[in-house]
């Protein structure tokens, strides 16, 4: 049996429950909220600039080119080869990925850290001076731990890359202190050149050591051939009258002249690695010196404006998702008006059938 509220009309919808979430509406909601896109990005401008005023360091920064060095083999090579000697390659110049590479290695960053340097905190400002250990607060409760602890410090605070363009490499520091970070950075190239002036004198003496070694050899080669062409005069000494004996007295003196012309070679190349052995001419020359470098090592204008687009960023999406959440408490508030309304008239039918009964 139908009752008979089925054929009741829906009750009327109010005009706000049945908003849609448009455009107009969510910038309505946006104006209504404007306390909170302000206050948010005000929040995020002083937040992010206040941040990186108090944290941001100095960083310094130096280039530097490589001073080639011509190869102390190269003019007998030709040479030694022809008479099956194996003569090493020499230094054309170190490769620049090598001296990029040697900025990160843990020899040189604890050199770095365990350093004593002396600066000025700022123009006119106190001077302070210790180790890098003590100036950056690095700490470890072993001396493993320091150490890794100032190693991973500084890895992540000296920067190197290769110039290709400008066949150059460049070197930067950022600490606290722009005056630590100039000094860091001097320090890392005077490392890196004396790291590299030692390995060129332990190759200059695996040279000589090699050179001298077949100096000797070249020069009782070269005497074993003097000998047999005398001996061969000694024996022949009207050799000019034999077209035979003419022959072999000529292969004879081009041995002896091209023992000679090696042995003499190997003498001039073996004077040349003894002196490059010790020498301590610079293998870097800095184009760009790291004094007066330091720079901020970050913006706080754009800090500022990155934090404050994040803040009106969180805003937006905090009045959107309020909107959102009172759209939908006015449509589950009419539902159940509905709800109730419907439940009540059926009760109101029902409840005199109930009393008769």
């Amino acid at each position: 049996m139908m009752h008979p509220t089925d054929f009741d009309p829906p009750l009327p919808h109010h005009e706000n429950d049945g908003d849609q979430g448009d455009l107009l509406g969510l910038f309505v909601s946006l104006l209504e909220r404007w306390r909170w896109l302000v206050g948010a990005t005000v929040l995020g401008v002083l937040a992010s600039g206040g941040l990186v005023a108090l944290t941001r360091g100095s960083t310094a920064t130096a280039i530097f080119v490589v001073e080639q060095q011509a190869a102390s083999l190269s003019q007998f090579g030709g040479i030694a080869n022809q008479l099956g000697i194996d003569v090493p390659g020499g230094l054309d110049g170190d490769p620049l990925g090598l001296f990029e590479a040697l900025f990160y290695t843990d020899d040189l960053l604890l050199e770095l850290a365990y350093a004593n340097y002396s600066f000025t905190e700022s123009k006119g400002g106190e001077s302070l001076s210790g180790s890098g250990l003590d100036l950056l607060e690095i700490e470890g409760d072993t001396d493993d731990e320091l150490r890794r602890e100032a190693v991973d410090y500084f890895r992540d605070h000296l920067q190197a890359r290769v110039l290709f363009d400008a066949n150059a490499v460049e070197v930067s520091a950022t600490t606290p202190w722009p005056g630590l970070s100039e000094a860091v950075v001097a320090k890392a190239l005077v490392l890196a050149n004396e790291y590299n002036v030692q390995r060129r004198r332990r190759t200059s003496a695996a040279e000589r050591e090699f050179v001298e070694a077949n100096a000797e050899e070249a020069q009782q080669r070269l005497s074993e051939a003097e000998a047999e062409l005398e001996a061969f005069v000694a024996t022949n000494r009207r050799y000019q009258q034999s077209p035979q004996l003419a022959l072999q007295f000529s292969r004879l003196q081009r041995i002896v002249d091209r023992q000679q012309q090696l042995a003499s070679s190997l003498l001039q190349a073996l004077e040349q690695a003894r002196i490059a052995e010790v020498r301590n001419t610079p293998v870097i020359s800095v184009v760009d010196r790291p004094e007066h470098s330091a720079r901020p090592s970050a913006s706080i204008g754009l800090a500022a404006l990155a934090g404050g687009g994040l803040g009106f960023a969180l805003a937006l999406f905090g009045c959107a998702l309020a909107d959102y959440m009172t759209r939908q408490r006015r449509l589950q508030g009419a539902s159940y008006r509905r709800y109730r309304a419907i439940m009540g008239a059926g009760t109101e039918e029902t409840e005199p059938e109930s009393v008769l009964t």
